[in-house]
């Protein structure tokens, strides 16, 4: 039976570029929204019908899950809804590990605008109040929280 980890955090944090590591690291099927969204809509950044790329994301990490991989799954996670979506999405795992990447939102704006595809800064700006409102609890389902500051420079 696999592991799952599930990364959050805002927009420029740096969550895929260590996900992607810590996908080799476990030997894990890494699923990321952002993927899912190019292969329905041809684009990444296309955000229309949500509920069905989530409900994709979560049908491959229950089916890594069974087949006795580890799964990461990558995507912002900011609401508590999403986050408890992917945690039961992943109740058949050995645990379930929330990761979430931090550092502030001025650090994730200026890496933002060095990245291709850009998130608007109202929304990461909005993403972040909304995040301070609905901060991880432990009722969310998930077995351990790791907390990763990434306010210094990633490589």
């Amino acid at each position: 039976m696999g592991v799952a980890v599930i990364g959050m955090g805002l927009p420029g944090v740096g969550k895929t570029t260590h996900l992607k590591r810590l996908t080799e690291e476990l030997d894990a099927v890494y699923i990321c929204g952002d993927d899912v969204r190019a292969e329905v809509h041809g684009h990444p950044a296309a955000l229309n019908n949500p509920k069905i790329i989530w409900e994709i994301v979560h049908k491959r990490a229950r089916k890594a899950l069974m087949a006795g991989s580890s799964v990461v799954i990558d995507g912002t996670h900011i609401k508590r809804r999403d986050r408890i979506a992917s945690i039961r999405a992943c109740n058949s795992a050995e645990s379930v590990t929330l990761i979430w990447y931090q550092a502030p939102v001025q650090v994730c704006i200026a890496r933002n605008l060095r990245r291709k595809r850009q998130v608007p800064e109202a929304v990461i700006r909005k993403m972040s109040r909304t995040l301070r409102r609905e901060s991880p609890k432990p009722f969310e389902g998930f077995d351990e929280i790791e907390l990763i500051s990434t306010a210094a420079p990633i490589y």
